[in-house]
């Protein structure tokens, strides 16, 4: 989660896991069972505007509605030879409005290959001086990431 100050952002890292389940044949051939879900987006390959995240409490001060920045990642392992991992983008952020009301907006990105950047820039309707949290995960098609 990420955290910016509509003149900021401020993130916690969650680390995750998955596992693999493979199937091994007669031969001693092994292939995946099933899709595996996107990897988690890391910290450093986010940004809110220009400003590259970062972990602990120190909240970013943005002028104008950052353009947020993710770099996605899908297994390769999942796939056939040959094929691609295609990706898009789920954000989602939220504040608190003026009147106390939590507000919140979400945008997906078109599909591009695993390792491709994705953009979302915020709307301009946030109230000045509010803290904005947003977080971003990916989405294969078949599954998502944490």
């Amino acid at each position: 989660m990420t955290r910016f100050r509509r003149t900021g952002r401020r993130r916690r890292t969650v680390v995750g896991s998955c596992a693999v389940a493979l199937l091994v044949t007669a031969t001693g051939t092994a292939y995946a069972v099933d899709n595996l879900p996107p990897k988690q987006p890391l910290v450093q390959d986010l940004q809110s505007g220009s400003k590259a995240c970062a972990t602990g409490d120190d909240t970013a001060y943005v002028s104008a509605p950052p353009r947020l920045n993710a770099v996605l990642y899908d297994p390769e392992e999942d796939n056939q030879p040959s094929e691609f991992s295609p990706v898009n983008g789920e954000f989602e952020a939220w504040w608190t409005d003026p009147t106390g009301v939590e507000q919140r907006r979400s945008h997906s990105t078109v599909t591009q290959p695993s390792g491709a950047h994705h953009y979302w820039t915020m709307p301009d309707d946030i109230p000045a001086k509010t803290v904005v949290s947003w977080h971003v995960r990916a989405n294969d098609g078949k599954a998502t990431s944490a």
